[in-house]
C-alpha cells in the first residue's frame, strides 16, 4: 500500500489528481443554485408544466438572446438534479488546468514539470474573486462563460498544438467541430474563436506546416453560428432594452465614445481591480524580456515599479479620497457623461500601462518569436474581448463577469512564460506568490459559499 501511494504522489498528473480533489469538493459541497439571480427565473420557467425546449428557445432568439446552445444546456440541466451540472461543471474547470498543464509542456523553461502543473492547476484562481464566482461557480452564468470558453480550448487546441509541436491529431480536429457550437454560444467567445481559428489557419500557411482538409471543418460550423448569434432578433431587441434600462445614454454615444467608454470600463477590471493577475503577467513579460535583453534590466524595473504604483498606491489612493473603487468612479462618470481630474488620471495612466504592455510583448516577438506570438495572441484576444464590451450597453449591468475571457487569456500567457524561463530567484518567488494568492482565494470561497447567501458576485 505505502510503495503504491509513493507511486500515485510520483505520477506525472498527481497535481492535477490533487486538484480535480478539491474542485469536485468544492463544488458537490458547497456551490448551488442562487435563487434571487437568473438560477431563480429559469429554474421557474423550466418548471412550467407547458415548458417546450423548441417553444422557450424560439421565444427566446426572436425577444432576447441568440444564445441558444448555450441556454438550451441551462435548461437542460435545470430540468435535472444539480448534481449532473456539479459534475459536470467541475470536469470542465479540471480540464482547463490539465490544457494549460499540456500547454506548459510545449515550452523549454528550465521550471521543473511538476511545479509547472502545480502553477497550472492554481492558474484559475489567480482571477478576481468576483469575476471568478460569476462565471465559473454560478450554474446560469458558467453557461454564459465557462462553457463557451471550454468550447473555444477544444476548438482551437488541435491547431495551437500542431502550429507549436508540428502533430495534429485529426481525432481532436473532429471533435472540435461539435465543440465549436459551444464556442460561438456567446458574442465575446465567438468573436474570439473565429479571430483565433483564422490566424491559426494562416500561421500554418505561413509557416510552410502540412495543411489538412480537417483544418477546415470548424469553420462552417463557426461561421454559421456567428450569423445566427450575431443577426437574431432577440440581440437587437436585448440592446435596446438594456440601453433604455441599465444605460440612457447609451444610444446618443459615437463610436468614438463608446471606445472610450470601453476602454476605461476595461482598464477600472483589469488594471485597477485585478492588481494580481496584471502584476503576474508584467512580472513574468519583464523576466521574459530580460533573458534576451541583459542591459534592459533597468527599464524593466522601472516598467514594473511604475505597474505596481499605479495598481495599488494610485488606485487605493484615488478610491479614498473619491470613497469609491476605480470601476465605480468610472461608472459614474460614464453614466452622467461627467469627467473630472480623477477619472481622467486612472485613464490616462491605463493607456499609458495598455501601451507599454503592448510594447513589451512586441518586444519579445521580435527576439523569441515562438513565446512572443503566443503572447500577443493571447493578449489580442484577451484586450479584444475587453473592449468589445464597448458596444454593449450591459457594460455596466454585468459587473465583473464579462472580464472572464481576459483574464483566462491573460492566465493562459502567464502559463506559456513561466514555462519558458530559465530558473532565478524570482521567478521562485512569483510561483510561490501565486500559489499563495490561489490558495488564499480558494479558502475565501470556501467560507464565502458556506456562510453568504450570494457569495462574492461582482
Amino acid at each position: 500500500m505505502k510503495s503504491n501511494f509513493k507511486k500515485l504522489t510520483e505520477a506525472k498528473y498527481f497535481p492535477l489528481i490533487c486538484y480535480a480533489a478539491a474542485v469536485f469538493a468544492f463544488s458537490l459541497l458547497l456551490t448551488r443554485y442562487f435563487l434571487k439571480m437568473d438560477d431563480g427565473n429559469f429554474l421557474g420557467i423550466v418548471s412550467a408544466p407547458d415548458f417546450t425546449y423548441k417553444g422557450w428557445l424560439t421565444e427566446r432568439y426572436n425577444t432576447l438572446s441568440g444564445r441558444t446552445v448555450g441556454e438550451a444546456l441551462l435548461a437542460f440541466f435545470l430540468r435535472h438534479d444539480i448534481l449532473w451540472w456539479k459534475i459536470a461543471n467541475s470536469a470542465i474547470i479540471v480540464y482547463l488546468a490539465f490544457m494549460w498543464c499540456r500547454l506548459s509542456e510545449q515550452f523549454s523553461g528550465e521550471m521543473s514539470l511538476r511545479r509547472r502543473y502545480v502553477f497550472c492547476c492554481s492558474a484559475l484562481f489567480f482571477m478576481m474573486i468576483s469575476c471568478l464566482n460569476p462565471s465559473v461557480f454560478w450554474c446560469a452564468g458558467s453557461f454564459t462563460y465557462l462553457w463557451p470558453f471550454f468550447g473555444l480550448t477544444v476548438t482551437v487546441s488541435p491547431l495551437v498544438f500542431y502550429v507549436l509541436s508540428g502533430k495534429l491529431s485529426t481525432v481532436k480536429m473532429l471533435l472540435a467541430v461539435p465543440l465549436s457550437l459551444l464556442a460561438t454560444a456567446q458574442e465575446q467567445s465567438a468573436a474570439a474563436v473565429t479571430a483565433l481559428y483564422v490566424i491559426l489557419l494562416g500561421t500554418v500557411v505561413v509557416k510552410k506546416l502540412k495543411f489538412r482538409f480537417a483544418m477546415l471543418l470548424p469553420l462552417p460550423v463557426i461561421a454559421f453560428c456567428d450569423i445566427r448569434l450575431f443577426a437574431s432578433p432577440g440581440a437587437a431587441a436585448r440592446a435596446v432594452m438594456e440601453a433604455e434600462t441599465n444605460f440612457a445614454r447609451f444610444n446618443e454615444m459615437s463610436v468614438f465614445e463608446k471606445l472610450f467608454s470601453g476602454l476605461a470600463v476595461f482598464f477600472a477590471n483589469s488594471f485597477y481591480l485585478s492588481n494580481f493577475l496584471i502584476l503576474l503577467f508584467v512580472a513574468l513579460l519583464s523576466l521574459a524580456l530580460y533573458s534576451v535583453y541583459k542591459n534592459a534590466k533597468n527599464i524593466l524595473i522601472t516598467v514594473n515599479a511604475f505597474a505596481a504604483v499605479m495598481c495599488v498606491a494610485v488606485n487605493y489612493a484615488v478610491s479614498a479620497l473619491k470613497h469609491g473603487l476605480p470601476h465605480m468612479i468610472f461608472r459614474s462618470a460614464i453614466h452622467k457623461g461627467e469627467y473630472d481630474s480623477w477619472f481622467y488620471l486612472l485613464f490616462v495612466l491605463g493607456c499609458v500601462f495598455a501601451a507599454i504592455i503592448a510594447v513589451m510583448a512586441v518586444c519579445l516577438l521580435i527576439k523569441n518569436k515562438r513565446l512572443g506570438f503566443f503572447v500577443c495572441i493571447c493578449l489580442a484576444a484577451g484586450f479584444g474581448c475587453a473592449v468589445a464590451m464597448s458596444f454593449s450597453a450591459s457594460i455596466f449591468a454585468s459587473g465583473q463577469r464579462p472580464f472572464f475571457f481576459t483574464n483566462v487569456f491573460v492566465i493562459t500567457a502567464c502559463v506559456a512564460l513561466i514555462s519558458s524561463l530559465p530558473k532565478s530567484k524570482y521567478i521562485n518567488i512569483l510561483y510561490k506568490t501565486s500559489l499563495v494568492y490561489a490558495s488564499i482565494t480558494f479558502a475565501v470561497n470556501c467560507v464565502a459559499f458556506r456562510i453568504i447567501e450570494l457569495p462574492l458576485m461582482g
